[in-house]
């Protein structure tokens, strides 16, 4: 059989006050090669024993909950994407899976039902939608059915992340959330979104760079002790630059910009003791999820 190639980028989940609802792709990568068929899955990859090699594999998994028909095959996993960091790893190998199932059987899966798949395997729309469109992408997910528009980051737009050496789990980060919102921050955290992505489709980013800071429930649940944000957004105005959010649940944090701002922004940092992480300064990704077949 001809090799099957897989390319997912990298997301960032709750982008500004977007939470579960606003994803945004970035240029790193999560690639899968699909080779032989096997008399069982295997998976090779360099994330360690931690990551399964056989059908406990998420890409796996994810594949037989799309056809648990398909027959084993030999997978080769190439990643930059760092795990548990808040850039969507378990999104991609999500999204490779449900590429490679309906590659594999001819399926014919929409990309609308590809992303439906997705939502559902993950509980929220934002990552699975921005991995699979790529760029900046609007969900509402309910009853299992997610609705999900494209939008366009400008073109000279790119993402300072700062990636914190502090790993912090999906569970972890959810704890630190409320159980309960007063009606009036609601209306704030909704209110901010709505604007944001109005002035995103009028090409205001001024604008809507602002709207990426208003006061959210992503800072909300993560309290005080969150300083690694305080300073780099501090840092950030004093270089006139706006745009900084948490991504996901806290391990990382992102900062949107031009390259000669976001430079100058990364030299700071990098240069601050306070902080204890690394900086990656990467493109936004505009194309998605790719797949191709080679003789």
């Amino acid at each position: 059989m001809e090799k099957i190639i897989v390319r997912v980028p990298a997301t960032s989940g709750n982008v500004g006050n977007g939470y579960s609802s606003i994803g945004l792709a970035l240029h790193m990568y999560y690639t899968v090669i699909v080779e032989e068929e096997t008399e069982k899955w295997r998976v090779n990859h360099a994330f360690g024993d931690s990551v399964p090699h056989d059908d406990k594999n998420l890409v796996v998994q994810t594949i037989l909950k799309v056809n648990p028909k398909i027959m084993p095959h030999q997978l080769t996993v190439m990643s930059d994407v760092p795990l548990e960091k808040g850039l969507g790893s378990s999104t991609t190998a999500i999204a490779a899976g449900i590429k490679i199932a309906n590659k594999l059987e001819n399926m014919n899966l929409s990309v609308n039902d590809q992303i439906n798949i997705g939502s559902r395997m993950e509980g929220h729309p934002d990552n699975i939608a921005s991995a699979i469109l790529g760029d900046i992408t609007i969900s509402h997910y309910e009853d299992g059915k997610a609705d999900v528009v494209e939008a366009h980051m400008p073109d000279e737009m790119q993402a300072l992340v700062f990636i914190r050496n502090e790993k912090i789990t999906q569970k972890k980060g959810m704890e630190r959330f409320p159980k309960e919102i007063k009606f009036a921050q609601e209306v704030q955290t909704s209110s901010a979104s709505n604007v944001f992505v109005a002035a995103l489709m009028q090409k205001d980013w001024d604008k809507a760079a602002h709207m990426v800071e208003a006061d959210s429930l992503i800072r909300t649940g993560q309290g005080n002790d969150f300083k690694d944000f305080k300073v780099i957004q501090q840092t950030a105005h004093e270089l006139g630059i706006y745009g900084t959010y948490i991504s996901g649940v806290g391990s990382s944090i992102i900062t949107l910009g031009d390259y000669d701002h976001l430079t100058t922004l990364q030299s700071k940092i990098e240069n601050n003791d306070q902080l204890d992480g690394k900086c990656r300064l990467i493109d936004l990704d505009r194309d998605g999820a790719t797949i191709r077949g080679e003789d």
